[in-house]
């Protein structure tokens, strides 16, 4: 059975993810979740309060002026050179910047297709809900033990072909699907993988049960980069 710690969380972010795609809000909805992962970065000791901020005010000017900026090629292969960097000398400063890549490829993604983006939202959380709930259910042996010591094989596998199955009756191409499928589990252990690195269980304790928005939207931090790419590039 699941908990109500769990349940009324999800179900508020579920019910402000909708009302953001009804009413068109895209700037609000994209610095809610800033304001949000500027939280949990604070909280978990990654940057200051004044970096948190500095970092916001340069984001909002980022989106003002977006039309004006034409750096896709560039920005791909920060975010390549980036996630290597912080992989090979676990550097907690190219992590914080992967970050604020992932909400500028957010914010693209939301003027270049908004109803994916947020279908992506929505499969995240597809995604997270049916891993806990097959892992619990099903239990098993784990799959990376020394990241992420509570995902199973089970709940990997049942939220992969959840995960599947929706976008390919989305009508998204069937590769494209399996790999969008696939980076959903790599984006939960990339963050993870910092998580252990630094000794935090959660980014914070702002979605009581949920841990914090980083924790919710981990799965999509290389999806997002996936689909800004196909976007982009082809």
């Amino acid at each position: 059975m699941v908990s109500n710690n769990r349940i009324i969380p999800g179900l508020i972010i579920l019910a402000s993810t909708i009302f953001f795609y009804v009413s068109n809000l895209d700037l609000l909805f994209i610095n809610s979740l800033l304001v949000l992962a500027l939280y949990d970065l604070k909280f978990s000791r990654f940057i200051s309060l004044l970096n948190s901020f500095l970092l916001f005010v340069l984001l909002n000017v980022y989106f003002y002026f977006e039309y004006l900026i034409n750096f896709e090629n560039i920005f791909v292969i920060i975010f390549l050179s980036l996630l290597i960097l912080s992989l090979v000398f676990k550097n907690k400063l190219s992590f914080i910047f992967l970050i604020i890549l992932f909400f500028i490829f957010s914010y693209k993604l939301l003027l270049i297709d908004r109803e994916f983006f947020f279908i992506l939202i929505a499969i995240s959380f597809l995604n997270d809900t049916s891993a806990y709930l097959a892992g619990k259910n099903l239990g098993g042996p784990k799959i990376v033990p020394f990241i992420s010591p509570n995902k199973t094989w089970s709940g990997t596998s049942v939220s992969f072909l959840i995960t599947l199955i929706t976008l390919i009756l989305l009508k998204v191409n069937i590769y494209f699907s399996v790999i969008l499928a696939i980076s959903f589990f790599l984006g939960d252990i990339y963050f993870s993988y910092f998580k252990r690195l630094y000794k935090i269980n959660d980014f914070s304790n702002l979605l009581y049960g949920h841990g914090g928005i980083l924790d919710r939207l981990d799965s999509i931090f290389f999806a997002s980069f996936l689909f800004y790419s196909f976007k982009i590039f082809i």
